[in-house]
């Protein structure tokens, strides 16, 4: 007897605990979740004379969970009950000189509200049960037009990477959108896994809306799309570690006010029983031919490579009586990416000591080429001006060493060297450079749910992701024509996604649903060695009006520049939010307040 008292008590103190955790979790990070990630499922209790039944026991259990809900009809026989996690579930109802009625495994998706239907109760004992098919409960009382993606159709759908977003292409009303022209491909890549990529405002478009602008991205109920430019995302919506998605194209509820396309991305959640996985992702297009240029500049195939190792495990937390249930997943992704050839013009040797002139035979190779660059080739023919002696510029095009510009002279060690022959390479262009880089890293999702009560739930769900990024030309993305940085740029990435709800079910009529969230992301980019861009190491003399000029490169034959970045940390996007919602059932009638 002692141990059963003890052991009640030991489990009295952890609920006290997690419930104060959870509590301070949901108020310190003070936000809010706007999006529908939850459902709504009511009914009309009647006998078989169609007459309401007032007063009528409702149960609602969640089969994986195993978590249960009550509540009673009302004076008109309505029942409802709002902020139900997506799932499957088991109805169960009962009245005094009525057989109980049942229907199991009824499913519910994010954003639903079905109502069952043809609740009939026939007179009898209550010990006997009238079990009816789960077909009864479908989607009304809402003109919201979706798609969804359950988790058997997103393991079954074949991905060419790891991000369940790619799998939008396949709804209906979802096009390509590339920028105008005939280039029929999305601007992300869907076979890189990678932070701050992802197919919403990249090119994959739904209902004719804007590619950036359109489309709001939501995972556990944290909006994870980039508001600087209403793209990408945040963290990877893991293809293994997601329930399911839905993807809400017109006519849904003011609790998901952006859009007019809202993705919502449902993370997945523990059950009673314990289950775990492991498994392993790779792709290797080492036996695929030669790309067509490398091959025929002689360059060696460079092999794309890919593993995805991972694993889950989820379950009750023992010593909590089945109330506490976890999920934690995990991925690490090494990816050796496609190979990319970097082709552009650079200063020849005889532009470098001086000499402008269409005589060089350097220069005469360069500028002889159809695509040969204006801003480079006219410079012989246009010189114009004097030299610092005062004497008028040569009209032969060459330069004297003695004018040199010494902040001139450093900005070209900045420039690689010309390495092929323009003659004889296909474009005309005199640097030629294969990249083969890796971006590697991991990914982390896990969920809690905790039944304090009948009328008190609590579940968190937070993911975080990290990973390197080799940068060989310039942030973000690249110009054409551009050329390496020296010594190239990395980031080593880090995002954190942090949700929380809090239910409470004040009577059979009012429930209310206190949500949190916190989306994170930094991708700190700096140079993989910052001596290559200094002032001391090129020479640069020149100190700027504020005494911090930092030298800059201009790309050849265009008009954009990129700066030497410094040993500098860049906070790229930190988001919060904050909401409570209510539902309130009167009549027959579901009210929300946000």
């Amino acid at each position: 007897m002692r141990m059963r008292q003890n052991s009640e008590a030991a489990s009295r103190g952890i609920a006290k605990v997690i419930q104060a955790a959870a509590m301070l979790v949901l108020l310190c990070i003070a936000t809010s979740v706007y999006a529908q990630t939850t459902g709504t499922i009511s009914g009309t209790v009647t006998d078989q004379s169609n007459a309401v039944i007032p007063g009528a026991h409702i149960a609602l259990k969640n089969e994986t969970t195993g978590d249960v809900r009550h509540t009673l009809s009302n004076g008109s026989g309505y029942f409802s009950f709002g902020s139900v996690a997506p799932g499957a579930y088991d109805i169960s109802i009962s009245a005094k000189g009525f057989k109980a009625w049942e229907v199991r495994g009824l499913q519910l998706h994010s954003g639903d509200e079905r109502e069952v239907r043809s609740i009939e109760l026939a007179v009898g004992a209550t010990t006997e049960t009238i079990e009816v098919q789960a077909a009864s409960g479908a989607p009304v009382s809402s003109g919201e037009r979706s798609a969804l993606l359950d988790s058997r159709q997103i393991q079954n759908l074949s991905l060419e990477g790891r991000d369940a977003t790619e799998l939008v292409k396949i709804l209906p009303g979802t096009v390509v959108f590339a920028g105008g022209g005939v280039n029929n491909q999305a601007g992300f890549d869907p076979g890189n896994v990678s932070l701050n990529n992802s197919s919403v405002g990249n090119g994959l478009n739904t209902n004719g809306n804007v590619n950036r602008g359109g489309t709001d991205l939501v995972s556990d109920g944290a909006h994870i799309i980039d508001p600087g430019c209403n793209c990408v995302a945040t963290q990877t919506v893991n293809a293994d570690m997601v329930a399911e998605v839905n993807v809400q194209t017109s006519n849904f509820g003011a609790d998901s006010p952006k859009g007019p396309v809202v993705i919502n991305a449902v993370g997945k959640s523990g059950s009673t029983d314990y289950h775990g996985e492991t498994y392993l992702y790779t792709r290797n297009t080492g036996w695929n031919a030669n790309d067509f240029l490398d091959n025929s500049l002689g360059l060696p195939r460079v092999n794309d490579k890919k593993f995805y190792p991972g694993g889950q495990l989820g379950g009750p937390v023992p010593g909590t009586h089945k109330k506490l249930l976890f999920f934690a997943g995990s991925e690490y992704y090494w990816q050796q990416l496609p190979s990319q050839t970097i082709e552009s013009f650079v200063p020849t040797n005889s532009m470098r000591s001086g000499n402008f002139s269409s005589t060089a035979p350097d220069n005469a190779a360069l500028c002889s080429t159809p695509n040969a660059p204006s801003s480079m080739c006219s410079l012989g023919a246009n010189l114009n001006g004097f030299l610092l002696n005062g004497s008028p510029i040569p009209a032969t095009g060459i330069i004297p060493s003695s004018s040199f510009d010494p902040g001139g002279l450093a900005l070209f060690k900045l420039y690689p060297l010309a390495n092929v022959n323009p003659a004889t390479t296909p474009g005309g262009f005199n640097f030629v450079q294969p990249l083969s880089t890796q971006q590697n890293g991991w990914m982390f999702h896990t969920r809690v749910d905790y039944n304090l009560s009948d009328k008190d739930k609590i579940y968190v769900t937070y993911n975080q992701q990290r990973e390197l990024d080799d940068i060989p030309v310039r942030v973000f993305f690249s110009q054409p024509l551009a050329v390496p940085f020296p010594g190239g740029l990395s980031s080593q990435d880090i995002s954190h996604t942090l949700t929380g709800h809090f239910l409470h079910t004040f009577s059979s009529t009012l429930t209310n649903d206190f949500g949190s969230s916190l989306t994170y992301l930094n991708i700190p980019i700096r140079p993989n060695n910052p001596s290559l861009v200094s002032k001391t190491t090129i020479g640069y003399p020149y100190n700027g009006v504020f005494n911090k000029a930092i030298p800059r490169c201009r790309d050849s034959a265009m008009g954009s520049f990129f700066r030497r970045h410094r040993q500098t940390s860049l906070i790229y996007f930190r988001a919060r939010a904050t909401t409570a919602r209510s539902c309130w059932a009167r009549g027959l009638i579901t009210s929300r307040m946000m």
